[in-house]
């Protein structure tokens, strides 16, 4: 159904086989995917090995709720979420249902992060800039470069200015707009999931 090599599709098909929930896709760039974070608990449950090989890397978790000024999109169905192309079916928070970007640049790039659908993350809200901000990976660390001169950003309840790049720590808040967001190492989210109480399914 799908080519080799095609990692959006089989982390949008395969992975909810084992968890009944949902996997967002995002088009713009093959090696990012977001995950809702009911369906992670479930991947955690099936061993935690497996899940931290699976996962070696950053989070960008967008806050269930975590969104003031505009009423968010709930309860998106697999259809709607397949595939980035309007505001209603792209990647959004479902009801309590936090939505986990997982960050895999290539060596050497950075990933946009803003409303526009071509960005490596999309964060679909009205408060937030076409191309708010970009993440740069320098050597272990993440860095988050704001580019919005019209909107703010927060990087642990600080202004954070255009074009001044700022660390971010492992569980730092960050608000781009009125978006919240939490970033987290691979070791710390891993004990974030572990932390939540496997959801019964439906």
């Amino acid at each position: 159904m799908w080519g080799r090599g095609s990692e959006i599709n089989r982390e949008a098909y395969l992975v909810p086989l084992l968890s009944q929930r949902v996997v967002v896709s995002l088009s713009a760039m093959p090696s990012m995917t977001a995950h809702q974070f009911s369906l992670l608990t479930r991947q955690l449950a099936f061993g935690a090995e497996a899940f931290a090989r699976r996962y070696p890397n950053c989070w960008l978790l967008w806050e269930a709720g975590g969104t003031h000024g505009h009423l968010s999109d709930v309860s998106l169905s697999v259809v709607e979420t397949a595939v980035a192309g309007t505001r209603k079916n792209s990647p959004h928070p479902a009801g309590d249902d936090s939505l986990c970007f997982v960050l895999k640049p290539s060596e050497g790039e950075s990933l946009r992060v803003g409303r526009a659908l071509d960005n490596e993350v999309v964060i679909a809200e009205p408060t937030v800039s076409r191309v708010h901000a970009r993440l740069e990976l320098e050597g272990t660390e993440w860095h988050l470069l704001p580019l919005s001169e019209k909107r703010r950003t927060l990087v642990g309840g600080k202004v954070a200015f255009p074009g001044e790049s700022v660390k971010l720590s492992s569980g730092v808040a960050v608000e781009l707009g009125g978006v919240k967001l939490s970033f987290y190492d691979a070791k710390a989210f891993k004990a974030l999931v572990a932390r939540v109480p496997l959801r019964a399914s439906r």
